[in-house]
């Protein structure tokens, strides 16, 4: 879980850094926006687990 939360803070720094091209920008966000979909799941995994 440690990696996906690096992985995802690390996309986000991309995704508004001013040195990177638009092209990069947009898939660092759709990197994030699919571990955040990752990590949702496995909350709601564990809540069903309960």
């Amino acid at each position: 879980m440690g990696f996906l939360l690096a992985t995802s803070a690390t996309n986000t720094a991309l995704a508004f850094s001013k040195d990177k091209s638009e092209s990069e920008r947009l898939r660092a966000i759709d990197r994030v926006a699919l571990i955040d979909e990752i990590l949702n799941y496995i909350l709601n995994y564990k809540g069903d687990e309960q």
